[in-house]
């Protein structure tokens, strides 16, 4: 991940925790306010010296680190999951509420498989090897249907390697508009898979059903 995209991404997560306009966020930066604007707008980002100076103030800590990446996504405003091997939840952004009746407060230690949404999707994102290094990207298009909503989500995992040599999996959900089935049971149907190995070649596969 870009380093504009992840500081753009803390920024805005912390003013929002602490209730704060641009403008307070500024003072207490000792920046201006302009400069916050330029920084949460992705316009500009932090020098390194002054990325030194921002992280006592706002708590981060090296993003090579399996704690900073928990820190990262449990902070970021987007719908993002961290995911260990075995895809065991270790980290869920603000906006995720809950899944399958679990609240996300409750997910970490239990493992995406126990879903019934993800068990058509994971066995197929299995065989891209995220976990092993294998592929560098895997994009999903996929709707979801419950028994009173639908929605629509474009998922971008990723490996990250930790400095310890660990390898956890970084998703960003993407969600977009699609027509509501009546009186529908749950379902999963995937429309796409995308996988982006690391010697670069692209494979697509394209599968249907629920």
């Amino acid at each position: 991940m870009r380093d504009e995209r992840v500081w753009r991404d803390l920024l805005i997560a912390y003013r929002k925790k602490h209730s704060l306009t641009q403008s307070e966020l500024a003072d207490r930066l000792a920046v201006s306010q302009q400069t916050v604007s330029r920084w949460e707008s992705g316009k500009q980002f932090p020098d390194a010296e002054t990325q030194a100076s921002l992280r006592p103030i706002i708590g981060l800590l090296d993003l090579s680190t399996r704690e900073s990446w928990i820190n990262r996504v449990s902070l970021s405003a987007g719908r993002e999951h961290l995911f260990e091997r075995g895809w065991r939840f270790i980290a869920n952004s603000q906006k995720i509420l809950e899944i399958g009746g679990i609240p996300a407060a409750e997910l970490v230690g239990h493992t995406a498989y126990e879903f019934p949404i993800f068990q058509s999707v994971l066995p197929r994102v299995d065989e891209a090897g995220l976990f092993d290094g294998q592929a560098k990207l895997v994009r999903i298009v996929a709707e979801f249907h419950f028994a009173t909503r639908s929605a629509g989500r474009r998922i971008d995992l990723w490996p990250i390697v930790t400095c310890t040599d660990e390898i956890l999996v970084h998703a960003i959900a993407h969600p977009f508009a699609v027509k509501r089935l009546p009186d529908t049971v749950p379902a999963t149907t995937v429309k796409e898979i995308d996988i982006i190995r690391q010697d670069r070649a692209q494979s697509r596969t394209r599968q249907q059903g629920t």
